[in-house]
């Protein structure tokens, strides 16, 4: 018997080839004094903003749970956590894809 899950509030919506730069410009993933190592909370204040820079703060606010995506989802980067870390940081429940990067989709945190 399959058991049914529903998901309950906004998605922000992307097309296909959203890639890890657009997730997270690679300016973050160096940590440091910029945002340090794997920090959530500071990496989800930059959340998406190559793709939109308003994203963090609204999905921060409460007004997108989710992201609804194309194909081949944080693509074209690095096999490296900060933009999975940023999504999460940003208070996002939930990514759902027609598809994801490999890379992208290796890290259990």
């Amino acid at each position: 018997m399959e058991k049914e899950t529903i998901l309950k509030g906004k998605a922000w919506v992307c097309g296909d080839y959203t890639d890890s730069y657009k997730i997270l410009p690679e300016v973050y993933w160096q940590g440091g004094a910029k945002v340090g190592n794997l920090n959530m909370e500071e990496l989800g204040k930059h959340a998406m903003e190559g793709a939109d820079r308003n994203f963090a703060s609204e999905a921060s606010s409460g007004k997108y749970s989710f992201i609804i995506a194309g194909r081949n989802f944080g693509g074209g980067g690095k096999s490296i956590e900060h933009p999975i870390f940023a999504i999460k940081g940003a208070g996002v429940k939930a990514v759902v894809a027609e598809s994801s990067s490999v890379l992208f989709s290796k890290c259990d945190q």
